[in-house]
């Protein structure tokens, strides 16, 4: 398989797969319980180190589903994402928030200039990548973000939500998996970026992680 060709580019545009994952985010128990371990995590961190209201860049931003924790610190959010069907239920959401807007986008290639955003933040994407992708992807979002990113990782460990993803969830849950130590690595040789804070998600969900990163002046 080509890198550039790599599955997830194309299987969240597919709207059948649309339309099932906002299933299985919001209905079933594991979907909710998911949901929301990753927003509290989130609101954790926004709280924390987004020092002021700015504009923030979610990518990819699905359908939205963590806006939330970005509107109530009184951000301008926008949603970039490839992913036309995606956005699709993303307008029809927030058709009436006035501090919320989106672009289709490739996260590969922004179509944003150099430090548009302060903030970016970006969950479920990055394990979906080659490696080559990923850094490339990372550079686009270091460049277009002016303060703090927050990227979610998932790494490898002998957790148990860890390895019933691996057998039940298989690729859609990470297909390129990296140790902890690994990831430490790959944002080391980034020398405009500082990493402030590696965090788990929850004392259970030991295998996804929240990278917080500044950017060097």
């Amino acid at each position: 398989m080509n890198d550039s060709t790599y599955r997830a580019k194309k299987f969240y545009q597919d709207k059948n797969v649309v339309d099932q994952y906002e299933q299985i985010r919001f209905k079933n128990w594991y979907g909710r319980m998911a949901h929301q371990t990753e927003t509290s995590a989130l609101e954790l961190v926004v709280s924390r180190y987004f020092d002021e209201p700015g504009k923030v860049l979610d990518v990819p931003c699905g359908t939205g589903r963590l806006f939330p924790v970005m509107l109530k610190q009184g951000m301008q959010v926008v949603g970039g994402d490839i992913s036309q069907e995606m956005l699709k239920i993303a307008r029809v959401r927030y058709a009436d928030e006035p501090n919320v807007s989106f672009e289709v986008c490739d996260a590969e290639k922004m179509v944003f200039g150099d430090n548009t955003f302060d903030y970016l933040t970006s969950y479920r994407f990055m394990s979906h990548l080659p490696q080559e992708i990923r850094g490339r992807v990372l550079g686009e979002m270091v460049r277009v973000t002016r303060k703090i990113l927050v990227i979610n990782y998932h790494v490898a460990t002998l957790s148990p939500l860890y390895v019933f993803n691996r057998i039940f969830r298989r690729w859609t849950c990470s297909p390129y998996p990296m140790t902890l130590p690994e990831l430490r690595k790959e944002l080391a040789a980034y020398r405009n970026i500082e990493v402030l804070e590696i965090r788990k998600l929850s004392w259970y969900e030991r295998s996804s992680v929240l990278a917080v990163l500044r950017k060097r002046a």
